[in-house]
């Protein structure tokens, strides 16, 4: 099963070349064993999926201004007599801005 995740609300406009693609199609997986379907030995996290992705850019990403776009979610499953196995796949395409530089965080009033 798959989904095209919703966007996050953040008033982006991409009509305007104002960005270059870092990496197509990024990828991020992460699995879980479940033993007779029901018990989970491991379980495949959001968050897993996100860092591997993430990782798969092969860049350092921090404090750049950064955004995926074209974001989707699937879930697969495979079950076996005793156990099963359950995948979470994200996939985007990262895209820096260019021109804009990244928002400075505020340091804090002593």
């Amino acid at each position: 099963m798959g989904q095209l995740l919703p966007d996050t609300g953040a008033n982006v406009q991409l009509h305007e070349k104002n960005y270059k693609l870092v990496k197509a199609h990024a990828t991020g997986q992460s699995s879980g064993v479940f033993l007779f379907c029901l018990v989970p030995l491991t379980s495949p996290t959001l968050s897993e999926a996100k860092q591997k992705l993430d990782d798969s850019v092969g860049e350092k990403l921090e404090g750049r201004a950064i955004a995926l776009t074209n974001r989707s979610i699937d879930r697969s499953s495979m079950i076996a007599v005793l156990y099963s196995v359950e995948t979470i796949t994200l996939t985007a395409d990262v895209i820096e801005f260019e021109g804009a530089a990244p928002p400075v965080a505020a340091k804090p009033a002593r």
